[in-house]
């Protein structure tokens, strides 16, 4: 039961390591209290259907571990042209996902092989993964941001001296308080 909760752990750090200039702590715990029951609630699920709940911790680890990197996947194979045909695409992703999930189940419910060391193998794995991810975001958060914005324009408007004007799309642009808590900036002018 242990293994499926420490992948969502590991990829939710994962993802707040990623981005821990523009998420908030708080956020990342968030995350956390919302998938961490319903992924425990479903551990508990085999007792009532199946016999081998080795079988199916480990089936439960491969949906989780796909949920978390659809995405990743998607982005990855969204230009990749197989016979003409986008196979990053959503329509042909999914349908194929979905298939070698399908039968990923299949010879996992239909195997004779005892699954409890695979999954104390992987178990540490996962484990080794989240302790040395928590470590990268230790040492990243005591690393102080340089701030580009220490320089203030004054902008002045004269008639005769009319400058173009740019329209500036933010595309990615972090919020006011993670600007304040990341790098001591106010964006309360903006």
């Amino acid at each position: 039961m242990l293994l499926p909760s420490l992948v969502v752990i590991y990829f939710i750090l994962d993802t707040y390591n990623v981005n821990i200039d523009e998420v908030s702590s708080g956020d990342l715990f968030t995350t956390l209290l919302i998938f961490l029951p319903i992924v425990v609630s479903i551990s508990f699920i085999p007792k009532f259907f199946m016999k081998n709940i080795s079988k199916y911790i480990f089936i439960l680890s491969t949906l989780v571990t796909v949920f978390f990197t659809y995405t990743s996947i998607h982005s990855a194979l969204q230009t990749t042209l197989i016979f003409g045909y986008t196979i990053g695409s959503h329509k042909i992703l999914i349908p194929i996902t979905l298939i070698l999930l399908l039968i990923k189940i299949i010879l996992v419910v239909k195997s004779t092989k005892n699954f409890d060391k695979i999954l104390v193998i992987l178990a540490g794995f996962v484990f080794s993964m989240v302790i040395f991810t928590m470590i990268d975001i230790g040492m990243i958060s005591n690393i102080e941001p340089i701030s580009d914005y220490s320089t203030e324009q004054i902008f002045s408007y004269e008639k005769n001296n009319l400058k173009d004007i740019y329209v500036i799309t933010l595309d990615e642009y972090a919020g006011t308080k993670s600007l304040m808590d990341r790098f001591n900036y106010d964006n309360s002018d903006f």
